[in-house]
């Protein structure tokens, strides 16, 4: 079945590619995420990331500064992350924005967000 869209935080994006290059969080989740965010959610986010690699059919990837999907089911929703992404705070999150000519609100198909993934990033 078809997911009409899904939002991306600028912030997960870089999670995004970490897993898609790697095949692991382990990075940012490894052995804290019994204690910080739980399994279930860890195992939430991997499906999440898979559907967006192809696993599903999605009708668009929206890149967003808010509240995105991942936010939605996460646990530790804090006042920090209820804020939107300041992108020239997190710097790496723009620059990855940019080499993947990826724009916020902008919908972008399934097959584009990868091909443009795939040009940075061969896996």
């Amino acid at each position: 079945m078809k997911q009409n869209k899904v939002e991306l935080r600028f912030h997960h994006l870089t999670s995004f590619v970490d897993y898609v290059r790697t095949g692991n969080l382990n990075k940012y989740f490894g052995e804290i995420e019994d204690i910080l965010y739980g399994k279930d959610f860890v195992k939430k986010l991997i499906e999440f990331f898979n559907d967006i690699r192809g696993r599903k059919e999605i009708g668009a990837i929206k890149l967003v500064s808010g509240i995105d999907d991942i936010c939605r089911f996460c646990p530790r929703q804090q006042y920090s992350c209820l804020k939107p992404d300041n992108t020239g705070h997190f710097e790496q999150h723009s620059i990855l924005m940019e080499r993947m000519e990826l724009t916020e609100n902008r919908l972008y198909t399934q097959k584009d967000f990868m091909e443009r993934f795939r040009k940075l990033y061969e896996y």
